[in-house]
Parts: C-alpha cells; sequence; structure tokens
C-alpha cells in the first residue's frame, strides 16, 4: 500500500532534511511542489503505522497541515 502525504509548511527548504530525521525506518520520497501544498511526501508499505507516522509529521516545525491520501 503507497500513501501520500501532502504538506503546508512555511519551511519548505529544510523539510526534506527533517523528514529524513524523524521517518528514519520509514521508506519514503519526498518532492516540493506549487500550489495550495509545499510538498508531497511518498510513503511505501502497508506494515506503517500511519496515524503515528502523521503525528511525527506534524510535530516538525512550521508544519500548517497535512492531509492523507492512501492509494490501494
Amino acid at each position: 500500500m503507497t500513501f501520500y502525504v501532502l504538506i503546508n509548511t512555511d519551511n519548505e527548504e529544510r523539510i526534506q532534511k527533517e523528514l529524513s530525521k524523524v521517518l528514519k525506518d520509514v521508506k519514503f520520497e519526498y518532492e516540493s511542489v506549487y500550489g495550495v501544498y509545499d510538498g508531497v511526501l511518498k510513503i511505501y508499505g502497508k506494515n506503517n503505522n500511519l496515524r503515528e507516522i502523521a503525528d511525527k509529521i506534524k510535530t516538525l516545525p512550521k508544519i500548517h497541515s497535512t492531509m492523507i491520501l492512501t492509494v490501494g
């Protein structure tokens, strides 16, 4: 299963570095985007606890909002 997390932040330049620290054991990709959201995080694997990952992301500084999309 794959998850996408849309991230709205004020600190887009440092977000990938911060995500790497918080999501050590999670396989992911991050891309900066233009529009309503500032970045898209793609998380791989069905063994991931999505609620726990979302909580970790929201603890990062300058994160305003996230939206999680699940791809079956």
